[in-house]
């Protein structure tokens, strides 16, 4: 019975802590003192973190599948915001994502996902 109540609390707990996540798509980037999501539509910039578990596959695609520095890829990643001040790097960004679940990257990214930084450069062409 303990067992089974010790279970039930680690399930619960698991769940109360992935109540506020929520599914986002957006933009990752990886590189030196660089980790990075930016969703899709928004002009800010978040550190990406997670669980090694949890970001192993999508750093793994990262390393295989780009080619220049810094170049994003799309990701679809269940999560939530936290905009506290942190130190160095974290403090250039405008907050951490904290990422719970990947569900998909992709070196192509839609027309559809973009961001401030994007529409400027597009729109100077």
């Amino acid at each position: 019975m303990k067992k089974l109540l010790t279970i039930f609390l680690l399930l619960w707990g698991s769940y109360l802590l992935l109540a506020d996540d929520v599914i986002y798509s957006g933009l990752y980037v990886s590189g030196k003192d660089v980790e990075s999501f930016q969703p899709c539509k928004k002009g800010k910039t978040y550190w990406a973190d997670g669980s090694e578990l949890v970001m192993e596959p999508i750093k793994n695609f990262y390393k295989e599948e780009v080619k220049t520095s810094e170049q994003p890829i799309y990701v679809m990643v269940r999560g939530h915001f936290h905009e506290e001040e942190s130190k160095p790097p974290v403090s250039d960004y405008d907050g951490i994502f904290h990422v719970s679940e990947v569900f998909l990257f992709s070196s192509v990214i839609p027309d559809g996902c973009t961001t401030q930084e994007n529409n400027a450069s597009s729109s100077e062409k």
